[in-house]
Formats: C-alpha cells, sequence, structure tokens
C-alpha cells in the first residue's frame, strides 16, 4: 500500500536583529495561520486592509488580502513575544500616516509587510523603522523600470525578464522600506529614491537601508532613521537569533489581558504600485 507523503514542515520564522535595538521577522504566510485571531482587529475598526472593501460577500482577492493582514499582524506578536514580551499584548493601532504603531508606546517603532504569501514585521526603540517584502512580478516593464532605477535601468534591461522583476523587487523594497520609515508611504515618492540595483545597503537622507539578499529568497529591506544615542549600525542580519526553548503558542490558548512570558533573547508606483500593502 502506497503511503501519501507529508507535506515538508514549514520552516520557523527566527528573529534577526539587525542592528542595535532593531529586530526583525520573515517567513511565509502559513506559518502565522494558527496565529491570526492574535491579528485583534477588533481593537481597531479602522485598522483594516487597504483598498476597497465589499459588504456581504467577499472576493477571493478580498479573503487573501485579509488572511495576509492579520499575517502580518500575527508575525509582528511572534517577534515581540520574542524580542520584548511585555509590548505583545499592547493593540496595534494607526497613526494619521497609516503607519501601524503600538498603542500608548510612541517610543517603539513597528514595520509590516506582506505580499504574495510572504510576511514580515520590525520593531525599533532605536529610531523609526520601516520594512517591505515584495515578490517578483514578472513582466516588468520597462517603463516601471527605468521609473525606479533611474540611469541604472540600461544595467538590468538586458538581462532576462525574470531576473529584471527579481531586480526590481529588490529595489522597490529598499525605495519602499524607507518611506515607510518616514511615515510617508507613497506619498513620498519612494520611486525617486537612489537604489542602484544589486546593493545591499545605502543612505536616502538620515535613513540607513540595507537589502538582506543573503538572509532572504523573496526581496526583503528594512530601513530605519537612527536616534542621536543608537551609536553606529551593527548589522549582523546572517546571525539569527535562535532559541529553541521558545516555543510560542497560538493566539487562541494566550490571555489577552496579560502578556505572555516566552523565553527572553540571550543576545542583544504604478503596476499597482507592485501591489503592495
Amino acid at each position: 500500500m502506497t503511503q501519501t507523503p507529508r507535506p515538508a514542515p514549514i520552516p520557523v520564522p527566527t528573529p534577526l536583529r539587525v542592528d542595535r535595538g532593531v529586530w526583525i521577522i520573515h517567513g511565509p504566510q502559513q506559518y502565522w495561520q494558527p496565529y491570526r485571531s492574535w491579528s485583534r482587529p477588533q481593537e481597531d475598526p479602522q485598522d483594516v486592509p487597504a483598498g476597497p472593501r465589499r459588504e456581504g460577500r467577499h472576493g477571493t482577492g478580498d479573503r487573501r488580502r485579509l488572511a495576509e493582514h492579520r499575517a502580518g499582524r500575527a508575525a509582528l506578536r511572534t517577534l515581540l513575544l520574542h524580542v520584548r514580551a511585555e509590548l505583545a499584548a499592547l493593540p496595534v493601532i494607526r497613526e494619521a500616516t497609516g503607519r501601524p504603531a503600538l498603542e500608548g508606546r510612541p517610543d517603539v517603532s513597528v514595520s509590516i509587510s506582506h505580499d504574495g504569501g510572504a510576511v514580515a514585521a520590525a520593531v525599533s526603540w532605536s529610531g523609526p523603522v520601516g520594512i517591505d517584502i515584495q515578490q517578483p512580478y514578472s513582466p516588468a516593464s520597462e517603463t516601471m523600470l527605468r521609473r525606479c532605477l533611474h540611469d541604472y535601468a540600461a544595467e538590468v534591461l538586458t538581462a532576462p525578464p525574470a531576473h529584471r522583476a527579481r531586480e526590481l523587487a529588490w529595489v522597490w523594497s529598499a525605495q519602499e522600506a524607507c518611506v515607510k520609515a518616514a511615515g510617508s508611504g507613497l506619498a513620498g515618492r519612494p520611486w525617486t529614491i537612489d537604489v542602484p540595483p544589486y546593493s545591499t545597503h545605502g543612505r536616502w537622507g538620515g535613513y540607513r537601508w540595507t537589502s538582506l539578499r543573503e538572509a532572504s529568497e523573496t526581496p526583503l529591506s528594512w530601513a530605519f532613521l537612527p536616534s542621536p544615542h543608537s551609536g553606529p549600525p551593527t548589522c549582523d542580519h546572517n546571525t539569527a537569533h535562535r532559541d529553541a526553548s521558545a516555543r510560542i503558542r497560538p493566539a487562541d490558548d494566550l490571555n489577552p489581558t496579560a502578556p505572555p512570558h516566552p523565553t527572553a533573547p540571550s543576545g542583544p508606483a504604478t503596476s499597482a504600485d507592485l501591489r503592495k500593502a
């Protein structure tokens, strides 16, 4: 009798310390499905996915976007459980600019991103932070390449279509991470930010951005504005914080009125604007 092979287990996303007081987490949306109820949307009725909402029967796109939205909130709480457990039960609200924030904690900056089944979240107590994860969408039009890459576009236009789409996604993720950190979103005209193709880090005014090309298969970048007391960068995104003793339970098992107590870490455009959240 032939046995049906079991699906491969979903890898457990690992928090990464990317700078002093700056942590991120990223992984597939499926990992956070058991924790989706901890998105706690009832605490902020305005904190809903961007875009039109249909009354009554939801379309497939609406359901997919809502699932990604909730997974993003659950990813943020997962990250907080590992690095600042006392913050994990705080409501996630929206600032006037639309940027997510922890209620009552203006000293802590958070950012969330999701796209095409990939989810990422960031937290910083060293300055405003932004994170962006972007699936490549092929074909990448010449118009979009020239709009985002400017004088660098010629370096990418001669590459195969899949390569062009992937490099555009990397560039766009860095550009949008910057405007997310600034709290301006698309109004900040991310496509005008100078991000050379194939680069891993750079600056936009006082903001520093980093593309995690060695740590993520899906294009993923983060940016932040260091506070005067945060010191020089100490990027160590290739060294993951791993704590096998910390096991996070599904949100349904957690008491929403009190923060859980996991083991503390031991160490420190267009094209639908690339269909971003």
